[in-house]
């Protein structure tokens, strides 16, 4: 949103003020009413340009307006040009200024007419004069603005709503972060074919171990028992070296038989 209000009907008549009664502008010089935009001088960026100012105000602030060449409103930009608050400011003045409208909060795309002004405090008030229009182009090769939207302003117009709320434009994302789109896109895909590739690879290397560890337990329970030919099971009746004990005999009995004598 650039930093000019709505309507032109809140410009205060006098801000306009006939340079006896307020001072006036040397360079640029005072404002000119009934001018073309094509007319008017360029300023490139960056260069520098020593503004020339005659004011009857002891304390004021020269700011830097935007001029919207579709219509009869400009704004004011974030921060002053040049400051004087030290009291008896009365009199001639100058000031060495780099050319640099995005310092203000400005967009020169968007419009490259501008005009300063001088006067108390920062908000805009009755007593204070204006420059003429000059325009600001990117370079000293730069063109002015397109025939089609010319006008003849009787002259600048102030808004009052104070500092505006421009900001300048950042870079574009992509560009700052070091890495295109196409390096995104591709570092994406990738990452989504890789991982889980490798997942897949760890799986079947978990389930090939597994089988391999079944295999060897079946092996196992398959072999035959172990069996030592020098340790065998022998029978009683088989035992080396065993003899035969002695059966028991009854004792002998033996009848006698009494002979008696003759």
């Amino acid at each position: 949103m650039k930093p000019f209000i709505l309507s032109a009907f809140s410009f205060i008549a006098g801000c306009y003020c006939n340079a006896n009664d307020q001072g006036m502008f040397l360079n640029p010089a005072d404002g000119v009413r009934n001018a073309a935009w094509s007319t008017n001088p360029i300023w490139a960026v960056g260069e520098k340009h020593t503004l020339k100012w005659n004011t009857t105000q002891t304390t004021y602030n020269i700011s830097l307006w935007q001029q919207n060449t579709g219509t009869n409103i400009a704004g004011q930009g974030v921060s002053p040009v040049f400051s004087w608050s030290g009291g008896n400011g009365i009199g001639p003045g100058t000031y060495d200024w780099i050319v640099q409208p995005g310092a203000y909060g400005f967009d020169i795309h968007f419009s490259p007419v501008f005009f300063l002004y001088v006067g108390p405090g920062f908000s805009v008030t009755d007593a204070g004069v204006t420059s003429r229009y000059f325009n600001i182009s990117a370079s000293s090769t730069a063109t002015t603005p397109s025939a089609s939207v010319k006008s003849t302003p009787a002259s600048p117009t102030i808004s009052t709503s104070g500092a505006g709320n421009a900001t300048t434009p950042f870079p574009n994302q992509s560009t700052a972060s070091g890495m295109s789109t196409a390096t995104k896109l591709g570092l994406g895909v990738g990452l989504g074919i890789g991982i889980p590739l490798i997942l897949i690879l760890g799986v079947v290397a978990g389930m090939s171990l597994v089988q391999r560890r079944r295999n060897e337990t079946q092996e196992l329970d398959m072999a035959p028992s172990y069996y030592d030919p020098h340790y065998r099971d022998v029978k009683p009746s088989q035992q080396i070296g065993q003899q035969e004990l002695p059966t028991e005999r009854s004792p002998t009995h033996h009848r006698a038989e009494l002979y008696g004598g003759p």
